[in-house]
């Protein structure tokens, strides 16, 4: 008899990108205030992706809206990355993702309403705004998506992210 195959966890999420400068904490000569270049655009790239904990590996793909048809094609997509073995995708209750599972090896799981802290999703997007946009000034939105093409196309740097910032402890 065949063994079955291991069962994939992938946490799925999607953030917001604008192309205003995002503001931090940073070190100014003591009475000098720093000054921050920020473009006032309200254009903004959405990023979709998924993330297994366990290995690193990851799924992203950019989006211009969040709706059931993009988030059916974000799963369709993720399907075809990663066909074989048997996957629960788990996502938030967002009212976009009432879809059906695009593929027989997919489940998809809904966390609990309001809990974003079950999601370990939520901090890469925490990590590549930490690591990525910080008081970054992008000249054009092809500039943003570039950057944020750069850093999730870095596999060995993302996969260390990853493995890093969505680690999650099993009690048991």
């Amino acid at each position: 008899m065949e063994a079955e195959p291991e069962t994939r966890f992938f946490f799925s999420d999607e953030a917001i990108f604008r192309l205003a400068t995002t503001t931090t904490y940073t070190w100014s000569k003591q009475g000098e205030r720093p000054i921050v270049p920020t473009n006032l655009s309200h254009e903004k790239l959405i990023e979709m992706g998924a993330v297994e904990p366990k290995t690193g590996e990851s799924f992203h793909l950019f989006v211009s809206e969040t709706t059931k048809e993009t988030f059916s094609i974000f799963l369709k997509e993720f399907a075809k990355a990663f066909p074989e073995g048997k996957i629960v995708f788990i996502h938030d209750g967002a009212s976009w993702h009432k879809v059906s599972s695009p593929a027989a090896h997919m489940e998809l799981w809904k966390l609990p309403p309001y809990s974003p802290e079950l999601n370990p999703r939520e901090h890469l997007w925490k990590w590549i705004r930490d690591h990525v946009t910080p008081k970054e000034f992008f000249e054009s939105f092809e500039h943003l998506e570039q950057a944020l093409t750069a850093c999730i196309r870095d596999e060995k740097k993302i996969k260390e992210a990853i493995l890093s910032v969505c680690k999650i402890s099993l009690v048991g």
